[in-house]
């Protein structure tokens, strides 16, 4: 027989575990826990509380209402929250919090096949999410599974598609066997605020699908805009950069100072305007990252932000652009250079001067001049790689020039799914 574990009224085990559970983990049969009343596990002196919701995972389900409250109102830290089933959906009224007023939040452990929030139609709304980080850290665990009652079974995707922010110092953690799919703006302000994007990532005795991604769509940005907000990507962490900095800077912790570590690992965390870069070292204006000597060999993601009216007049320049010379396994993605110009003689991009790594999902609209190898997004691929990026400035060679194009000048790589729309001149163009 199918098993139901239900609560609608109100459970209380203040510092103790409080667990509803129906059908054993392996079990295959169609479960379900449902709460729509309120459970509290609260913290009393060092005692943290835990409530555990535990359906099948296989064919169970886990119906998320009412209140859990594994809170600290009066001190110590927060306790610990489980909502774990082949299916876990939360109601747009449910309240979930593991908040200490004093000492350290706590989490709730979301753990099912797949999850998706989405304002209709998914597995939890972005606005209740959104309510959830405001007083609990969140972790998604997302598994593969197959069910024999059903047939189907999870792919192991977390699907973010409406829009989740938060202004509280907690962290949210989307970590998928499978992918990891955000599409639509994600936005955490608060001055220690995280997210931690685990894709390809095993869960308990369910491996990982070893094709697993993190995926960010055009058009939607992911800002973490605090004074020290934290990112971490498949278990690496980024520094996450929201200012320009000054000319010359070499700190590594704002744009211009990638240049004091070109190994590093990076993520814009805002929208930047370069617009000062204009007036710097003596109307040059931006230093490039990297050069031919030192190139960038890091990562570079964007977050879907962009960098507006970046200034670079170096005529007399080779490996010219936001990226001077790319080496070997870098990686710049989702970013959108707006406006402004970059002049250079050869190797001359608008996002990178010469590629030798990954650049994907990126675009630039400002005008790119040079002599030799001038791209409006990249002039000189090397043996690398760019996918899923346009330009649509216009792209001058001077006189005589040769390799001049609209994406990128001279192409000895690979090139897919990418475009330019700008004008073009030079003696030979592509």
């Amino acid at each position: 027989m199918n098993t139901l574990a239900e609560n609608g009224g109100v459970i209380e085990a203040d510092g103790g575990t409080v667990i509803l559970s129906a059908g054993a983990k392996d079990a295959l049969l169609a479960s379900v826990v449902n709460n729509t009343g309120v459970i509290e596990a609260r913290t009393v002196e060092s005692h943290d509380g835990t409530i555990e919701l535990l359906g099948g995972m296989t064919a169970g389900t886990v119906h998320v209402g009412g209140t859990l409250d594994a809170s600290a109102p009066d001190g110590g830290n927060g306790g610990f929250i489980e909502t774990n089933a082949a299916h876990v959906e939360v109601a747009n009224d449910a309240k979930v919090t593991t908040f200490a007023a004093t000492g350290k939040t706590g989490t709730w452990l979301i753990d099912p096949t797949d999850f998706t929030v989405a304002a209709s139609g998914g597995d939890e709304s972005g606005t209740t999410l959104s309510g959830d980080l405001n007083s609990s850290n969140v972790t998604i665990m997302s598994s593969t599974g197959t069910s024999p009652v059903t047939g189907g079974g999870g792919g192991g995707n977390i699907n973010i598609n409406d829009t989740v922010a938060w202004s509280a110092n907690t962290t949210l953690t989307l970590t998928a066997a499978n992918n990891v799919n955000v599409n639509a703006n994600m936005a955490a302000t608060g001055n220690t605020a995280g997210l931690a994007i685990n894709p390809n990532t095993g869960n308990g005795s369910q491996a990982a699908s070893g094709t697993g991604a993190f995926n960010l769509s055009m058009g939607n940005t992911i800002t973490l805009s605090g004074t020290n907000p934290s990112l971490s990507i498949s278990g690496t962490a980024y520094t996450v950069i929201n200012s320009l900095g000054a000319a010359g800077s070499t700190t590594g912790t704002d744009l211009q100072g990638i240049n004091g570590n070109l190994s590093g690992y990076y993520a814009l965390g805002s929208n930047i305007d370069a617009t000062a870069t204009s007036s710097w070292n003596s109307g040059a204006g931006f230093t490039p990252i990297g050069n031919p000597a030192t190139a960038f060999t890091g990562s570079f993601n964007g977050l879907g932000h962009t960098i507006s009216n970046l200034t670079i007049n170096l005529p007399s320049t080779n490996y010219v652009g936001l990226f001077g010379n790319t080496g070997t396994g870098s990686v710049i993605q989702n970013i959108g250079l707006v406006g402004g110009s970059v002049s250079g003689s050869e190797y001359v991009g608008g996002l990178v001067g010469y590629n030798g790594g990954t650049v994907t999902n990126s675009y630039a609209t400002g005008s790119v001049s040079g002599s030799e190898y001038v791209g409006g997004l990249v002039g000189g691929n090397d043996d690398g790689t760019v996918t899923n990026s346009y330009a649509t400035g216009s792209v001058n060679g001077a006189s005589g020039s040769t390799f001049v194009g609209g994406l990128v000048g001279l192409n000895e790589g690979s090139v897919s799914n990418s475009y330019a729309t700008g004008s073009v001149s030079g003696a030979r163009c592509v």
